[in-house]
């Protein structure tokens, strides 16, 4: 988040959610009974991250929000967003080529299409592909 965008949401008093959701591969052989604690171990090495994350990036007193949610992104995000009421949810556009895109989804798109409330897509810098140099 840019720092004028943050600045303008701390201006309107908005307060700021940052999400990340763990999609786990739904398989028998990743039964949460057997892997129980691995699944635990998971789910705190990615809130430790998700907050160091926050406090590196954003200032002290930002007064954000880290959560990891499960799932599938698109679901978890818009059960989320209904859930706590967002007026906004901000998501990267990785920049998949158009046919890899269709092919694979896109948590943007979903988004946009089930629209729990605003959706902002920002677009991240592709990477080249090209390893020649």
């Amino acid at each position: 988040m840019c720092s004028s965008d943050l600045d303008l949401a701390c201006s309107v008093g908005a307060q700021l959610r940052v999400i990340h959701v763990a999609d786990l591969p739904d398989l028998p052989a990743f039964d949460e009974d057997l892997f129980g604690d691995s699944f635990n171990a998971f789910y705190q090495d990615a809130e430790t991250t998700l907050s160091a994350m926050i406090a590196k990036t954003l200032p002290a007193d930002h007064g954000a929000t880290g959560v990891v949610l499960s799932g599938s992104p698109e679901e978890a995000l818009v059960a989320d967003a209904r859930e706590h009421g967002l007026d906004a949810i901000i998501v990267g556009q990785t920049g998949h080529d158009s046919v890899i895109g269709d092919i694979l989804g896109s948590v943007p798109r979903s988004l946009i299409n089930h629209q729990p409330c605003t959706i902002i897509v920002v677009p991240t810098p592709r990477v080249s592909e090209n390893t020649d140099g």
